[in-house]
């Protein structure tokens, strides 16, 4: 037992040496120190309140009524019908909410609650770097005291210190750029606010290398470094631990005053309550109390209970933690307590284990966190309900305006409070009126050549109508024919006459068929380089296009690369070798093979093109411009297979996800910064009335909200092109396989593969695709890998699993504005 007496006071003491202090009752022995020494009034009130702090830092957000890195703008002003009055926050404390609310409706004990987690981290990695600091410059400094490094570092210290600290810290935040978040109040904070501690460490270090035993430590053999690092740091931790609480307390000081004058923790973005309003507010994007100082303080005469709450908490969090500093201080003053134990082996795995719980900590004060809450809020069951009631309303579009699929679409987007996408004069809509001008199959293609007549209709052929491209019947031998519309000769007749061509997509255009007409081709095959399914054009674009034409309309068919080959194979001839020929020289090659090709057209008719445009604005000045299209299509003119009477259920299944997109939006209460444009297009496979629609949307300006802009903060009048873009394509496939543009920014397409990540998803780079607005249009392709073949039946889970990473992306899309 007196062993274990003589080890533990070793422990506590390693200079004690069996001798004891008599002359002073300022130190006594460790083994008499009784409890009540060492609860002491400051120590006692620290505990209690930074064991609160550690609870709310920890389980704070569990408290919030909302997620401010999803929600910034709570309640915005409304009128009350009931009581007949206008409803605008801020709103005064209340049951409701105890400490009021900022002038958007947020509450603010949630704020302060979210915002005690960023502060406190910023807060203890801060005091980390300038205790870290100030022990290493401050202790080498006052070890080697004389030398040219310790001169060097007293004179940058004096340097230092001659500026005022708010000063310097606001030039060199601002410097920084305060946009890019905590590690600029870290860094800044540190490199700025070491030179006391290092004063306080270097004076200790000079005091305790006059001591006998650092004599007697050199005596033994030890270097310099040995005695330093075993006798003389060992008896400046404690006294550097309870500095560092007190240091804590005058950072969040800093904080606070800094918050004051409008510089906190990621700088926030710029927000006009009215249109017409002057007045510009400044908005915190990340949760911390500074920046509630900051959003309080115009209003402090006003609304004095905007600044009270988080003032509170910087005085509680403060007087905790200098209590806790000065009552540590008072019990190391009469305990005199070793931290030789800290150098030890088995405190690396203290401190492993305290660097992962600061890394768990402050990984949860990122914003992607919240990000991937909202996105896993994805609902399956109501995707999948969303599937099933759209297959209710499933049926061909005739006329859009009575159209129950686009009725129930818009009656679920104003459920999910889209606002309208477009407006004509003083009033907005839903729907944009777009018509055109299709011809359809009588009956199905007819394609055969040789022998072979089981070419797949979409999947392997489609069929081209403009000029004297249109109904016929060819039935002729097979020429491979590489030469252009000028090769077409009244001398080259007999060569053509009763012929069918095959050609290049290269070669091709829209005269090309009606030259071939006039020498007798009696039909024409273009090969294209496009992956099945084909698009046929059922467009007209415009009525008078056949009256163009001088002679009967031939059948042109737009066939495989792979067909081509086939073909070739009938003929033995090598198909890349002729294709290659056709781009150096031209030639007629007969390749011995009888084609038959029958194609009849329905009259022109004109449609309406089903859609829904909606639309969300982003109250950012600064970005809200920057408008995100996100768009999908469907066919809802019967234009995928022959004589389709509904709706593909894969275009059913990518509309379910994106209507359950908007209701999660909806439920989680998103606030985009960016704007948000809804485009559901129900004319996949046409072309003339999206560029209409897209060019009376951001060329003509109608959309259905004027967005503000830093240059115009009233209202933007000027047309506003999409500056981003996310399609979202087939999802119907079982493969977990998404595709991005390689056009995208290098930060969409991070947001991407981190998105993808998170749901377990393959990613890959699409090799070749252009938007049809603007080819330099950074954007995004939400595809399923175009090697699989679509299934009728779509899998619920693999879509629902796809919408939770689409959701995840769009959301970040819209409220993260790094570059």
């Amino acid at each position: 037992m007196k062993g274990l007496k003589q080890i533990f006071s070793y422990l506590i003491n390693p200079r004690s040496g069996g001798w004891k202090f008599t002359d002073s009752d300022e130190i006594i022995e460790p083994r008499k120190v009784p409890w009540k020494g060492i609860l002491n009034p400051p120590f006692v009130l620290g505990v209690i309140i930074v064991t609160f702090l550690v609870i709310i830092v920890w389980f704070g957000p569990r408290f919030a009524s909302y997620d401010p890195y999803i929600t910034s703008r709570t309640t915005p002003s409304y009128y009350d019908s009931a009581n007949k009055v206008m409803v605008k926050p801020p709103f005064d404390p209340s049951p409701e909410y105890p400490l009021g609310t900022d002038q958007f409706g947020n509450d603010i004990l949630s704020l302060i609650f979210y915002g005690a987690r960023v502060t406190m981290i910023s807060a203890l990695y801060i005091t980390a770097g300038r205790v870290l600091l100030g022990l290493i410059l401050g202790g080498f400094s006052g070890w080697m005291e004389g030398s040219w490094f310790d001169r060097l570092i007293m004179r940058l210290s004096t340097v230092i210190s001659s500026v005022p600290l708010l000063l310097s810290a606001m030039l060199m935040i601002l410097a920084l750029d305060i946009h890019k978040g905590i590690w600029v109040f870290v860094v800044s904070l540190s490199v700025l606010g070491w030179t006391e501690i290092a004063q306080l460490v270097r004076g200790e270090f000079i005091r305790i290398k006059e001591m006998l035993y650092i004599e007697a430590a050199e005596a033994l053999g030890m270097t310099r470094f040995q005695v330093a690092i075993r006798h003389a740091l060992p008896n400046v931790l404690s006294y550097l631990l309870s500095i560092s609480f007190l240091e804590m307390g005058a950072i969040l000081l800093l904080m606070a005053e800094l918050g004051f004058l409008g510089l906190f923790v990621g700088g926030g973005s710029r927000f006009r309550a009215d249109a017409f309003s002057p007045v510009i507010i400044q908005i915190s994007e990340i949760p911390e109390w500074g920046a509630l100082v900051a959003q309080g303080t115009p209003n402090l005469r006003t609304y004095p209970y905007m600044v009270l709450g988080p003032a509170l908490a910087f005085f509680i969090s403060i007087l905790g933690l200098n209590s806790f500093g000065e009552g540590l201080r008072r019990i190391f003053d009469r305990w005199p307590f070793s931290t030789a134990f800290i150098l030890k082996k088995r405190m690396l795995l203290v401190t492993a284990a305290f660097i992962a719980i600061s890394a768990i900590i402050f990984q949860m004060t990122n914003a992607s966190v919240s990000y991937q809450q909202v996105a896993e809020a994805f609902h399956e069951d109501s995707a999948i309900a969303r599937y099933e009631e759209l297959k209710i309303f499933n049926n061909i579009a005739r006329e859009s305006e009575a159209n129950p699929l686009v009725d129930y679409i818009i009656e679920k987007a104003r459920e999910y409070d889209i606002q309208h996408g477009w407006s004509e004069t003083l009033t907005s809509y839903y729907y944009y009126p777009v018509e055109t001008t299709l011809v359809k199959p009588i009956e199905e293609p007819l394609f055969s050549v040789g022998p072979r007549s089981d070419y797949n209709y979409l999947n392997e052929f489609s069929f081209l109508s403009e000029g004297c491209a249109g109904s016929g019947y060819g039935n002729g031998q097979t020429i491979f024919f590489s030469g252009g519309v000028n090769d077409f000769t009244i001398e080259k007749k007999e060569d053509f006459r009763g012929k069918i061509i095959l050609t290049l997509e290269d070669i091709y255009s829209p005269e090309y068929a009606q030259a071939a007409a006039l020498v007798g081709v009696e039909g024409i095959l273009v090969v294209t380089q496009d992956q099945p399914p084909l698009t046929s054009q059922f467009e007209v674009f415009s009525v008078s296009d056949g009256d163009l034409c001088l002679v009967d309309d031939i059948p042109v068919y737009l066939i495989t690369n792979a067909v081509a080959k086939r073909i070739a194979a009938q003929a033995q001839q090598d198909w890349e070798l002729l294709r290659l020929q056709a781009l150096e020289e031209k030639g007629v090659l007969d390749l011995g093979l009888r084609a038959v090709l029958d194609l009849q057209l329905s009259e022109p008719k004109t449609v309406s093109v089903p859609n829904m445009i909606g639309f969300i604005g982003g109250y950012d000045i600064d970005h809200a411009d920057e408008i995100l299209v996100i768009y999908t299509s469907f066919d809802g003119l019967g234009l995928s297979e022959y004589d389709q009477q509904q709706v593909p259920e894969d275009d059913l299944a990518k509309i379910a996800v994106l209507l359950e997109i908007m209701h999660t939006w909806n439920e989680n209460k998103v606030d985009p910064r960016r704007s948000v444009q809804f485009v559901i297009w129900g004319g996949e496979g046409i072309e003339g009335p999206y560029y209409d629609m897209i060019y009376g949307l951001f060329e003509k300006n109608k959309l259905a909200a004027k967005v503000p802009t830093n240059t115009n903060p009233y209202m933007n009048t000027n047309p506003v092109k999409p500056a981003l873009w996310v399609e979202i394509g087939d999802l119907s496939n079982y493969l977990a396989t998404m595709v991005y543009s390689d056009q995208s920014t290098q930060f969409m397409s991070r947001i991407f593969s981190q998105a993808a990540h998170a749901a377990n998803l393959k990613i890959e780079s699409a090799i070749s695709y252009n938007l049809p607005v603007n080819s330099s249009l950074p954007n995004i392709l939400i595809w399923e890998d175009t090697r699989s073949t679509p299934t009728a039946n779509p899998d619920p889970e693999n879509y629902v699993q796809k919408g939770v990473v689409i959701n995840r992306v769009l959301i970040q899309l819209v409220r993260d504005m790094r570059d």
